[in-house]
């Protein structure tokens, strides 16, 4: 692989520093404007106007808060009022839009409206009132309270990613550990720094190096599947939607597992199954792969499509080859008959037996509480159980704190008494 393709790979890399601006933009909130302020119309001779459903009589224009409203009244009701009763709408006739984007909140005749921006429909009510109960002249009161959006103030984009990738660029200048990938030997340039908190293993393979000055020989990779690690490690940047392939995805968890890069090989599992990896041909073999790197959600997956489509996968050459491995195999059957009962998603860890849980919904309460997502179902299972085993014994220390305070209190009260 030479250089142009890894360039056309970087080209094809999800840079994840304009996600964050778009999410660092998108805030925001309203705040009022001054106090509540009341208006009010009155339709005079009520019982003299236009009665007709859907026709309706506007008030003259009314000042608020700097805004010009006015309020229609449909003294027969509009297209949604029940028989004999009266509609009612708010207005903001000038609608300025200079500094603020505003809303209003506001009531008629005591109820409340949902909050409106400047420019909908209106505010108001089909049946404010029954025709039947309105005297000579019918009164519409409007309290409103304004509130406004002020103008998102600019914020720098998150350049974190972009330049960690201009770090890793820099490498082959300031780097202190070059790499020869493949068959092609494509030179790469990193740091030991990075490596260490990113990549472990990839780190001691660094510091065992005997000649500081040659490139670290890694064999069995392609230079597209390192460059794509490495990348990874620095900036978390990933191929873009549709520029992975289940092949690659396969290729990058092999790197990940090997160099001890945990969040890469998260990335990389997800990628199997997001680009199709598992079929009638690929299942078995993935299962066994799965269970040898840890790879839970994987491994969960795999199974599920084995017991959806057993006949078909007991045909192919990867089940002969799982049929030799007895405790996988047997796993595989447990599950698939459906000894273990129905797997749960979403529930607590207090609720049920921890292996009646989802690998996502174990991991997902792991993250909740900082711990490590990455291992086998059984791994992530013992963690759980271990928060588990400390959230009781904080209970227990709770309560007993409790009742060491009681029965001090208690001590307390008696020796009162005995002083009286």
């Amino acid at each position: 692989m030479d250089r142009d393709s890894i360039e056309r790979l970087r080209r094809n890399t999800h840079d994840h520093s304009k996600d964050l601006f778009a999410l660092s933009t998108s805030a925001g909130t309203h705040v009022c404007i001054g106090d509540r302020q009341k208006i009010r119309a009155t339709f005079k001779n009520f019982h003299q106007l236009p009665s007709e459903r859907g026709k309706h009589i506007s008030s003259s224009p009314m000042k608020c808060h700097g805004e010009e409203w006015v309020i229609d009244c449909f003294p027969g009701g509009d297209e949604d009022s029940r028989p004999g009763r009266i509609a009612a709408f708010l207005h903001c006739i000038t609608a300025s839009r200079g500094r603020y984007e505003l809303k209003a909140k506001c009531s008629l005749n005591g109820k409340r409206t949902e909050d409106n921006t400047f420019g909908d429909v209106g505010f108001g009510y089909s049946d404010i009132a029954k025709r039947e109960t309105v005297g000579q002249d019918f009164h519409v009161d409007a309290i409103i309270e304004l509130c406004a959006l002020p103008d998102r103030i600019w914020k720098p984009s998150n350049k974190l990613c972009h330049d960690m990738l201009k770090l890793l660029e820099a490498a082959k200048d300031n780097g202190n550990v070059s790499f020869r990938v493949g068959r092609e030997g494509v030179l790469f340039a990193a740091h030991k720094e990075i490596l260490q908190i990113r990549a472990p293993t990839l780190a001691i393979l660094a510091q065992q190096a005997t000649d500081t000055d040659l490139p670290i020989a890694i064999e069995g990779m392609s230079p597209v599947t390192f460059d794509t690690m490495l990348r990874f490690l620095y900036a978390n940047a990933t191929p873009k939607e549709g520029h992975i392939t289940a092949s690659e995805a396969l290729l990058l968890l092999d790197a990940a597992n090997l160099y001890g890069c945990p969040d890469l090989k998260l990335y990389a599992e997800f990628e199997v199954l997001k680009t199709g990896g598992i079929t009638v041909d690929t299942v078995a073999d993935l299962i066994l792969k799965a269970d040898g790197m840890n790879c839970a959600f994987l491994k969960e997956q795999a199974i599920e499509f084995f017991a959806n489509n057993a006949p078909a996968v007991m045909k192919t050459p990867g089940w002969r080859k799982m049929t030799e491995s007895a405790a996988v195999l047997a796993e595989v059957m447990q599950i698939s008959m459906g000894n273990m009962g129905p797997i749960v998603s979403h529930v607590d860890i207090g609720d049920m037996s921890l292996d009646r849980m989802t690998v996502s919904s174990l991991r997902r309460h792991l993250d909740a509480r900082g711990k490590d997502v990455d291992g086998s179902k059984e791994m992530l299972i013992s963690r759980l159980e271990a928060l588990r085993r400390e959230d009781l014994e904080g209970t227990e220390l709770d309560l007993d704190a409790d009742m060491a305070g009681a029965e001090e209190e208690g001590d307390a009260d008696d020796s009162d008494m005995e002083d009286e």
